[in-house]
């Protein structure tokens, strides 16, 4: 019996490290995967920015900007970052200068990877997390290799898309 409850406890939380975590209404994903990949494929003006300023919480040295825009409108944002304990990653889709998804992942240096971590395609440790927004509000979230979301990270993510296309915009350079 107590070999039972070992084996149940160890499985329960090797589980819990990959599990996907999923909140809100999820009717909303295809219809943004739609729009994401119509600007995905969308071949406009591409802006490359390289900043100390720092956007995202525990972000140490500074920012790397890929802009997207079409028409004079950013669509797409992509931002690599580094942290204490990794590398982090995001995209951001914007519909006229509004959040529609982000997409972060979060993949940790071979020294600091928690022990079971769940493994991205790279095999690397790491988390991902995807956003879903509709007319501002966030509708949709879902997570891997996170065992809990705190309110203040949700609170954090329309803010910090805010700030990144504010960053951009204004660093903007007339041809």
């Amino acid at each position: 019996m107590k070999y039972l409850t070992f084996l149940t406890a160890i499985s329960f939380s090797f589980d819990l490290v990959g599990q996907d975590l999923k909140y809100g209404d999820s009717t909303i994903v295809e219809s943004v995967r739609k729009v994401t990949s119509e600007i995905y494929e969308t071949k406009g003006k591409t802006d490359f920015y390289l900043t100390s300023r720092l956007f995202q919480e525990n972000v140490v040295s500074g920012t790397s900007i890929v802009a997207h825009s079409k028409n004079g409108t950013i669509n797409r944002i992509v931002t690599s970052a580094f942290t204490d304990q990794g590398q982090l990653s995001a995209e951001w889709f914007y519909i006229d200068e509004r959040i529609l998804f982000s997409y972060l992942v979060f993949e940790f240096f071979a020294e600091k990877e928690p022990k079971g971590a769940w493994r991205n395609f790279k095999g690397l440790a790491s988390w991902e997390s995807r956003y879903y927004f509709d007319d501002d509000q966030l509708t949709y979230h879902q997570h891997k290799g996170r065992d809990m979301i705190v309110e203040s990270t949700l609170e954090r993510i329309q803010k910090d898309a805010e700030e990144i296309l504010k960053y951009v915009k204004s660093q903007i350079r007339e041809d």
